[in-house]
């Protein structure tokens, strides 16, 4: 997959190439509500976290988008929500899906409302 600055070069705007490029973003998480979680907005996600478990929500995506990587080295547990009234892993709608410390996950949006998640051991 080419980086998000490669694109750019080949004239794609930075928004969009950083949805298709694999530059990792760095983001903080917010609350431990899906109100209150900090939005990822790149394909390549590493999460800070500053105490608790954080929330963080995937993107409004249609279906068939992804891969978005979710990289927690952090020593807290991050809640990776959907949107509200979508479903990670066949759970509840709106239900966060955890991401441990020092696990990364991967996420695909399976249909409309609908995403699966792969968890590193």
């Amino acid at each position: 997959m080419p980086s998000s600055g490669e694109v750019i070069g080949l004239g794609m705007s930075p928004k969009l190439a950083g949805l298709v490029g694999n530059l990792p973003s760095a983001k903080t998480g917010a609350g431990t509500t899906l109100g209150a979680a900090t939005a990822i907005t790149t394909n390549f996600t590493v999460l800070t976290t500053a105490g608790g478990a954080d929330a963080f929500i995937l993107p409004a995506s249609p279906a068939g988008a992804g891969p978005y990587i979710v990289a927690n080295p952090s020593a807290t547990t991050a809640q990776i929500f959907p949107r509200t009234g979508e479903t990670i892993q066949g759970g509840s709608a709106s239900a966060a899906f955890n991401v441990a410390q020092n696990k990364t996950a991967m996420f695909w949006k399976t249909s409309s409302t609908a995403w699966v998640a792969v968890l590193t051991a």
